[in-house]
């Protein structure tokens, strides 16, 4: 995750936080051996408009899983102003592919389409 775009989408978005910035996670990489990475509908070479961001946790204790960020209180998906991220078709075909338990989300404000395979565990 090394993608000069992003730090040009969390300087500009509204609900960025410091849990977004490159520095963050790559502290969660260097410190812990998370692999930061970002989820977009942006194709490759054009400013990035939106994104999720995770980090990919691999534990022998508790199973490989992806968390929107690891030790923040909140984290929001940087959607832009034209609504969301469609993730139901990118979270079935890798929730398979990489063998995750789970993936969790942590934001304030957003909430899965009625049709996505996201759902609230706990609040």
């Amino acid at each position: 995750m090394l993608d000069g775009r992003w730090d040009e989408l969390v300087a500009a978005h509204p609900n960025a936080s410091v849990f977004h910035q490159m520095g963050w996670l790559k502290a969660l990489a260097r410190s812990y051996g998370y692999r930061p990475l970002v989820l977009t509908s942006t194709p490759p070479g054009t400013r990035l408009l939106d994104g999720i961001v995770f980090c990919e946790i691999k534990s022998w204790i508790t199973g490989s899983r992806l968390v929107s960020v690891p030790f923040a209180d909140h984290v929001e998906p940087l959607l832009s102003k034209s609504g969301s991220l469609e993730l139901t078709g990118w979270f079935n075909e890798q929730w398979r592919e990489e063998s995750w338990k789970y993936i969790e989300l942590r934001p304030l404000s957003w909430g899965p389409h009625s049709n996505s395979v996201l759902t609230a565990s706990q609040s």
